[in-house]
C-alpha cells in the first residue's frame, strides 16, 4: 500500500530524497544569489521552502543567511589590512539584501486606462485557447483509465497515470509515492504504445 503523507514523514528514503532536493535548490539560489539572480539575461525568482511564498520576507538567519552581504567597499585595502592585524579596531561594514536584485521599484505610476470605444479596438477581449486538447480513442491491451504506465527503458523511470484516454505524467518521485492510489500493478508499454495515447497534465497529488 501507499504510504500517507503523514507516513512519509518517518520514512527516512523519502526524506533523504526531499533533503536532496532542499540542498540543491538552496544551493541554485545562493549560486545565483551572487550574480544578482541573473543567468544568460534571465532573472531568477525563488520561493521559500517552507511557506512557498516569495523569499523577500524569509528570516535572513539560518539557511537564508547567504542572502545577506557584508560590504566593506568603503574602506580601503590599508584600511582592512590594518583591521586585520589589529584587534582593536574594528570596521562597521554596510549590510546589503541581495533579494533587493529580485525586486522592480517603480519611480513612476503605472499609467491609467480608462475604459472607452478605443481602448476596446485595442483589447481583444475574446480570447481563445491556442490547441484544443486530444484524447486517445482507444488503449492498448491491457490499459484503462486509471492504470499506471512506464516505458520499455531500464535507465528512464517515467510513470504516467492514464486518465480521459490521455497519459498524464507524474513530475517527480514525490508525487507518486504520495498519491493515494493504489499503484501495485504498474503497465509496461512500448514507445509507439506511449506515443499513441496523447498527453494530458501532469499530475498533481495535491489536486488530484
Amino acid at each position: 500500500m501507499p504510504y500517507t503523507t503523514t507516513e512519509l514523514e518517518s520514512v527516512d528514503f523519502f526524506q533523504d530524497f526531499i533533503s536532496e532536493l532542499r540542498d540543491k535548490y538552496l544551493s541554485n539560489m545562493k549560486s545565483l544569489a551572487n550574480v544578482d539572480f541573473k543567468k544568460n539575461g534571465v532573472l531568477y525568482s525563488f520561493e521559500d521552502i517552507f511557506t512557498g511564498l516569495g523569499i523577500e520576507d524569509v528570516n535572513i538567519e539560518g539557511i537564508y543567511k547567504f542572502l545577506y552581504q557584508l560590504d566593506y567597499s568603503k574602506y580601503t585595502a590599508e584600511q582592512i589590512l590594518e583591521a586585520k592585524n589589529n584587534p582593536d579596531i574594528t570596521l562597521q561594514p554596510e549590510t546589503k539584501d541581495k533579494r533587493n536584485k529580485q525586486l522592480t521599484v517603480h519611480t513612476e505610476k503605472q499609467k491609467r486606462y480608462i475604459k472607452t470605444q478605443n481602448l476596446e479596438k485595442i483589447i481583444n477581449r475574446n480570447i481563445s485557447e491556442l490547441s484544443d486538447a486530444t484524447y486517445a480513442t482507444s488503449l492498448p491491451t491491457g490499459v484503462v483509465n486509471g492504470s499506471i504506465v512506464t516505458n520499455e527503458s531500464s535507465v528512464d523511470y517515467t510513470k504516467w497515470r492514464i486518465s480521459n484516454n490521455q497519459k498524464r505524467v507524474y513530475p517527480d518521485s514525490a508525487t507518486f509515492y504520495g498519491e493515494a492510489d493504489s499503484y501495485t500493478s504498474i503497465v509496461t508499454l512500448t514507445n509507439a504504445q506511449l506515443n499513441s495515447i496523447p498527453d494530458g497534465e501532469p499530475v498533481d497529488a495535491w489536486v488530484d
